[in-house]
């Protein structure tokens, strides 16, 4: 196992946890959220590692991101009452892949700088 990976599962848990303390959200929601999250961070960075598309690290990352927020999405409108889907689809998307990449890109640099050790 890369040090990539495990420095993502590490820093999706400490995540996961942090956002368990301070959101007040029901149960449903904290699953949904936390589901879509594993897909489009510990799911891509799996995926690029064990190279398991043609398509380069950064497309994987990307592709991986898009499905995590569209599973957010589509698991969010059907967990919360008021949100429909593509409900600010225009906000969550650009924002979403951002900081999915730039979460992956900070992953890559711990669990190179660690494994230089």
């Amino acid at each position: 196992m890369k040090q990539t990976l495990i420095t993502s599962i590490v820093i999706f848990i400490i995540l996961s946890i942090a956002y368990l303390s301070i959101s007040g959200a029901p149960l449903r929601v904290h699953a949904s959220l936390i589901c879509s999250f594993f897909l489009a961070y510990v799911g891509g960075t799996f995926a690029a590692e064990k190279q398991w598309f043609t398509r380069s690290k950064h497309s994987t990352w990307l592709w991986c991101g898009l499905a995590g927020l569209f599973m957010f999405d589509v698991l969010s409108a059907w967990t919360i009452g008021k949100r429909e889907l593509f409900m600010g689809w225009y906000f969550i998307y650009p924002m979403g892949l951002l900081g999915l990449i730039t979460l992956q890109i900070f992953g890559e640099f711990i669990g190179k700088k660690l494994s230089n050790r």
